[in-house]
């Protein structure tokens, strides 16, 4: 049988359960290894089908996209040429009623604000853009996105980033309007980002609840451009209105290069740290 003689009885079975389920992890593989694209019909199927569904029971939701040695967030264009329709795809869950959601997850996706984020108090978003290497145009990281949705989880405690080879747009604006998150526990991990990327995300956001924060960062030569850790950690902290009462830091920094780095901690810019 084809692959969309097999996608609907699947599919319609998942929306039957869905009343009574209490966990959806959904991982869009890309074909291996002919095309390395996303299954486009079976998203636009799930999309279609799941429609304003709801799950009362529902209390962890992941959505996650990945596999392929392509960057799939630029592919679609052929069978989708209305962009706004292809995006609508990736964030099928965003018209889905979850009262009972507490923990999301997502992998190469930034989550876009829908009912069940009122109610989200676990967050872990993890972006590898490796895919953009070698590649025409390159996706960039989402930080206002990322920020909005964050706005709209009034009672987020522990939120978990993840970055690889992120970067942002040379000629981004700082943000006009920054939110104040719930957040209580902070775990960021930058894997050879763009400098400065993170930096704008934070200063997009205040976290006046944080009290504890881990960050790992790991620095690498990219081409002709060396990551300096000094400037993220600088980025991060040099505000002391983002993180005034932070009081436990675990702190990591790995080099993949030859470089040796002197590691600058602005120590005066977090008073209340233990």
């Amino acid at each position: 049988e084809s692959r969309e003689e097999l996608a609907y009885p699947f599919l319609g079975y998942v929306k039957s359960a869905m009343r009574s389920c209490r966990q959806f992890d959904h991982h869009f593989f890309t074909y291996p290894p002919d095309r390395h694209t996303l299954p486009v019909y079976e998203m636009a199927l799930l999309e279609a089908m799941t429609g304003g569904l709801h799950s009362p029971c529902l209390s962890e939701l992941a959505v996650r996209y990945g596999g392929g040695k392509r960057n799939d967030f630029e592919e679609g264009s052929d069978r989708y040429p209305d962009e706004l329709h292809w995006r609508k795809i990736f964030h099928y869950y965003s018209t889905w009623t979850l009262p009972s959601l507490r923990t999301m997850s997502t992998l190469n996706l930034i989550p876009i604000p829908f009912s069940g984020s009122a109610s989200i108090e676990t967050l872990c978003v993890v972006m590898d853009y490796t895919a953009n290497n070698g590649s025409g145009q390159l996706r960039t990281f989402d930080a206002y996105g990322l920020s909005n949705f964050l706005a709209s989880c009034p009672v987020l405690r522990k939120f978990t980033l993840r970055l690889t080879r992120a970067n942002l747009p040379i000629d981004t604006q700082p943000p006009v309007q920054r939110h104040l998150t719930t957040i209580e526990e902070l775990d960021l991990y930058l894997d050879r980002c763009g400098c400065g990327s993170i930096g704008y995300f934070i200063n997009s956001v205040r976290c006046p609840h944080v009290s504890s924060m881990s960050l790992d960062i790991k620095c690498n030569k990219v081409h002709t451009r060396r990551f300096r850790p000094n400037e993220d950690i600088s980025s991060i902290f040099s505000n002391p209105d983002v993180f005034p009462h932070l009081e436990l830091l675990r702190f990591s920094v790995e080099s993949r290069s030859d470089d040796v780095y002197s590691i600058a901690l602005p120590i005066e810019c977090i008073s209340n740290l233990k």
